[in-house]
């Protein structure tokens, strides 16, 4: 496994007595709570998505096992991460595929060590260019920033606020693997055209106001299983309480609601059978509260009937529904009516008026979601 050496005078010592192997290559190696852990990395021509510990007692590497709910990364190599307390974030990597030698993988997960878990955050957007970069050129600027620099290109990402920003035409520092940040300052190695070696710094703050506007770091953010599954439990829920406020409500609506409901009107415990010429008669001048005597007698219902019989038996009906309902009209809160009145412009046009709020009641499923 990967060799552990410790620096005694002017002498390295190594410390483990693991075997030696190639299984590293494009780790990321990283320190925590006195311990290194290795994640993914390549060796023996495959990549790896292990996370392995190294134990300072025995001077073994352990393989960490992952918790059985966690999210399972796609192997890789060359990964980038940021560290913040006891999480790892890791941008994107690199694989190996029958159709691809180098295939980008354009992920941000993170690794929890309280709990052993990876967690998939979401996909990257695919305009990124820092891939396959060496952990030489990533400085840790605080708990939630880190500077990537690649080719002539400075990457500023924001780990909490899923954010980046990049700086163009910056070859004279990014090329170089010799940077380090101290007290807000980079210094980096120079070299001019004599290959003339020369320590430059640059102020952070000046650094940082040139790069761009802070852009998405995410095409979509990645939602869990077991996300989707809370998610349609609490819609459940809330669909559960919806429907029981709802039949909750219903007997106080009927308890102010004067309803016609299919060949009745019903209101408290008022019930009123209405014939078929009634019903309709209701439903017409529900939609039109005030109507013209010869527009009822055009009504369906009445179709069967020669002219001269619908003149007088729809006023008789007219009359026997108007006597229905005012014999309930003394009945507390029971506030409908149909009243006869003229035309205002001509007064031989007789008109007839349904007076009071009354409402179409389809059942209690249509109550429910009908708004």
């Amino acid at each position: 496994m990967g060799e552990v050496f410790s620096i005694k005078k002017d002498s390295l010592i190594r410390n483990d007595f693991s075997e030696q192997s190639k299984a590293f290559l494009g780790a990321n190696m990283i320190f925590h709570q006195n311990s290194i852990y290795s994640f993914f990395g390549s060796g023996f021509f495959e990549e790896r998505n292990a996370v392995i510990q190294f134990d300072f007692e025995n001077k073994q590497w352990n393989k960490v096992i992952i918790d059985k709910d966690s999210y399972q990364p796609e192997v890789r190599r060359h990964s980038i991460h940021h560290k913040k307390g006891n999480q790892v974030y890791f941008l994107g990597g690199t694989n190996s595929n029958l159709y691809q030698s180098n295939n980008h993988l354009l992920d941000l997960m993170s690794f929890d060590f309280s709990d052993k878990k990876f967690s998939k955050i979401g996909t990257l957007k695919n305009d990124f260019t820092f891939f396959n970069n060496n952990q030489k050129n990533i400085i840790h600027l605080d708990d939630n920033r880190s500077l990537f620099f690649k080719k002539d290109n400075i990457y500023l990402v924001d780990f909490e606020l899923l954010k980046y920003r990049f700086l163009q035409g910056v070859s004279q520092i990014s090329d170089y693997h010799f940077k380090v940040v101290h007290k807000d300052t980079l210094y980096y190695l120079d070299i001019d055209q004599e290959y003339k070696f020369e320590v430059k710094n640059i102020a952070l703050l000046d650094l940082l106001e040139n790069f761009s506007e802070p852009k998405d770091l995410l095409e979509k953010v990645y939602v869990t299983q077991k996300t989707r599954k809370n998610i349609l439990r609490l819609a459940l829920i809330a669909l559960f309480l919806f429907i029981t406020i709802r039949l909750f409500n219903i007997r106080k609506f009927k308890n102010i609601q004067i309803l016609k409901q299919d060949q009745y009107i019903t209101f408290k415990n008022i019930i009123i059978p209405l014939t078929v010429e009634e019903s309709e008669i209701i439903d017409f001048l529900m939609i039109k509260p005030t109507s013209q005597l010869n527009e009822i007698f055009e009504l369906d219902v009445f179709n069967e009937y020669s002219d001269s019989y619908i003149k007088i038996y729809a006023p008789k009906v007219i009359d026997q529904l108007k006597r229905k309902i005012e014999n309930k009209s003394n009945d507390s809160g029971f506030k409908l009516k149909i009243a006869f009145s003229k035309n205002k412009i001509d007064k031989r046009i007789k008109e007839i008026s349904l007076k009071g709020d009354i409402k179409i009641y389809n059942g209690w499923f249509f109550y429910i979601f009908n708004f």
